[in-house]
């Protein structure tokens, strides 16, 4: 936890010279951890200062939906959908 990884765990495996994004698939536990943390590391040394992301994992809903079926086909939809924006915390 925290900006400096105390208490890391690695995600998936090390990641190889000249890769420079990984996919974090859905689902990932979260768990206690705070930050996503970034160590390079040489042949010889892991960084000592790493670079670090606080992770806000959040959740919003739209609320007021509503939707007019304009397409006459019953297998189509079409029209507007329109709905209220969720509130930022």
């Amino acid at each position: 936890n925290g900006v400096f990884g105390s208490g890391r765990s690695l995600i998936g495996e090390a990641v190889p010279r000249g890769i420079s994004s990984i996919d974090l698939r859905p689902e990932t536990e979260l768990a206690s951890f705070s930050h996503l943390i970034v160590f390079t590391q040489s042949k010889l040394v892991e960084q000592t200062t790493p670079t670090g992301l606080e992770v806000v994992d959040a959740v919003a809903y739209a609320s007021n939906t509503s939707f007019l079926d304009d397409d006459l086909d019953l297998t189509d939809i079409g029209g507007i959908l329109e709905w209220d924006v969720p509130f930022d915390d």
